[in-house]
């Protein structure tokens, strides 16, 4: 008996050498063979009971064979050996579920028949079936195929959501990131085609955010998988609906993730406008965290969104000490200075218009600001001027004038804000009774000091 088997292991040691050989021949599966095979996979793989056993000899000696095909990452080459041990050994192990999905994956990616694609997608879905029918682990499985459903089949969300719907609900907190990363962005995408309602988005957010602060609490070694899923499906609610899906997202997670994290939240938030608590419980958790220019620009430009004008224009100025770039060390002190404005401070605001200017002679929205600090200035100024104040529209005017000529992404506010200006010059008899005409210099007085010239208002 002994001499029997040995003489048969030297035999599958053989034939293991030539069936490449052989294979190599006839250049893989040809494409008529493999037609052929992938339209019967789905019926006769599903249908055939296990025939050999786990003890067969032949399944034993097919399982070498497309082992060490596998092993060399020829998959063409493994799947005839690997699908003879599935119908005659469907019942082997896991592993012959897992080696064949590794080889119809390789078949999908490198197959340009889209008809022979599908049916290669179909025998890939059948094992994932097959596979929990025999073995179990449906939630895992699950999760898996729905994963597959995506990549192969992204024209059908349906399917691949239900089936990674329902991984989650069998796996619970055992879910894996990457699942996790594929849920919502398929229940976003079936919202958008009117199939299921914004509703079970935010729900399925919910229980994605649990699930996620669970994993952090509870499983270091996979801590930076759970952070890129919530990374990535940060980014998917951004895309669909920022402010709606934050709160559900978010809210669970603001005790327990980094500073960075909450950055990239504070910022989409203030991308979109968003406000409510969330925002809030955002902001109160990043005041205690380790300050860095990114995390001042944040909190200036959220405590300037919040009309806290004192702490907006403190961090906006503290920023600017810290960062180098003159463009947006520029913009932090224009910022500072619209804050500024909102207090009354108005000499103030414009130290920090011309302080931008200096970095950044070529940005609009110092001179915007300027302007606008001119034109608030009105009734400060109206017991210091024959013109009763009117004069300041003047030093407005030439402020957004020079905005328009430099920055054309200025163009819009400052073309409005000139026209307002203009419409609110002295009337013609104004400047005639105080002996002046137009184009006449102008020194605007008050504590603006600006030279200008006379203009009328057109009628």
């Amino acid at each position: 008996m002994t001499l029997l088997f040995s003489v048969r292991f030297r035999c599958l040691l053989a034939i293991s050498c030539i069936f490449p050989l052989l294979l190599c021949c006839r250049t893989g599966i040809d494409a008529a063979e493999s037609y052929s095979h992938a339209t019967n996979d789905s019926r006769a793989e599903q249908t055939l009971a296990p025939v050999g056993g786990k003890d067969s000899i032949f399944c034993l000696m097919q399982t070498a064979l497309y082992r060490d095909q596998i092993s060399r990452k020829n998959y063409s080459a493994a799947l005839i050996p690997w699908r003879n041990v599935f119908r005659t050994c469907p019942q082997l192990n896991q592993n012959l579920y897992i080696d064949g999905g590794n080889i119809y994956k390789y078949l999908i990616q490198n197959c340009s028949d889209s008809v022979l694609t599908e049916r290669y997608t179909d025998t890939l879905m059948m094992l994932y079936d097959q596979r929990i029918g025999y073995f179990g682990n449906k939630g895992a499985v699950l999760g898996k195929k729905g994963i597959d459903l995506i990549l192969y089949r992204p024209y059908n969300t349906i399917e691949a959501y239900k089936a990674l719907k329902e991984s989650i609900e069998i796996e619970g907190n055992a879910t894996s990131a990457q699942v996790m990363s594929s849920l919502i962005p398929s229940a976003i995408r079936l919202n958008r085609q009117g199939i299921i309602d914004s509703s079970e988005v935010l729900t399925s957010l919910s229980i994605a955010a649990g699930i996620i602060v669970w994993n952090l609490n509870n499983n270091i070694k996979d801590t930076l998988d759970y952070l890129r899923s919530l990374d990535l499906l940060g980014a998917a609610v951004v895309e669909w609906d920022a402010c709606k899906g934050m709160k559900p997202l978010y809210e669970p997670l603001i005790p327990l993730v980094s500073a960075q994290t909450l950055t990239k939240i504070m910022y989409s938030a203030l991308t979109f406008r968003c406000s409510g608590a969330i925002v809030d419980l955002v902001n109160e958790r990043l005041q205690n965290s380790p300050v860095d220019s990114n995390m001042l620009i944040f909190q200036a430009t959220y405590a300037l969104r919040n009309k806290d004008y004192k702490q907006a224009a403190e961090k906006f100025n503290k920023v600017a000490g810290l960062i180098r770039n003159p463009q947006v060390k520029a913009l932090c002190y224009v910022n500072a200075g619209i804050a500024c404005e909102a207090l009354g401070q108005m000499q103030t605001a414009r130290d920090h218009a011309r302080k931008a200017l200096v970095l950044n002679p070529v940005g609009g929205s110092a001179y915007v600001l300027l302007g606008d600090i001119y034109m608030a200035s009105e009734s400060q100024c109206a017991n210091n001027s024959i013109m009763g104040g009117l004069d300041v529209y003047w030093a407005a005017a030439d402020q957004y004038k020079k905005a328009l000529s430099i920055d054309g992404s200025a163009y819009a506010e400052a073309s409005q804000k000139l026209k307002f200006c203009q419409q609110h010059f002295p009337e013609q008899k104004t400047i005639f009774f105080n002996n002046l005409k137009e184009g006449d210099l102008w020194t605007v007085g008050c504590w603006i000091q600006e030279k200008t010239i006379v203009r009328a208002r057109q009628e």
